[in-house]
């Protein structure tokens, strides 16, 4: 659905090394509302680290950490206790089944 896929943010962490947060399933318009830049702390359990490089066109290669949350609900705001996942994406697929209670 529309404004529904993953999003990037630029962070600092605490030694004050820049990486990127990648947060994914998540509702993007309401996500952004949440962020505060320079204010918002972000904390995040269960976190996929990895690094990227890219090769500039001048042939410099420029390389950055890079943090995964596969699911908002392991991101955290401002140590509240209150995380991301009221803002996960919903599925929009049917089996075309009908469920029924039993």
């Amino acid at each position: 659905p529309e404004g529904q896929a993953s999003t990037s943010a630029l962070c600092v962490d605490r030694d004050g090394s820049l990486f990127v947060l990648s947060v994914f399933f998540c509702d993007v318009k309401n996500l952004t509302k949440q962020l505060s830049p320079l204010k918002t702390l972000l904390f995040v359990r269960k976190p996929d680290f990895h690094c990227v490089s890219v090769q500039l066109s001048d042939g410099s290669v420029l390389e950055y950490a890079g943090v995964r949350a596969l699911h908002p609900a392991l991101v955290s705001l401002n140590q509240l206790g209150s995380h991301l996942g009221s803002h996960a994406a919903s599925a929009d697929f049917s089996t075309g089944q009908a469920v029924s209670a039993s």
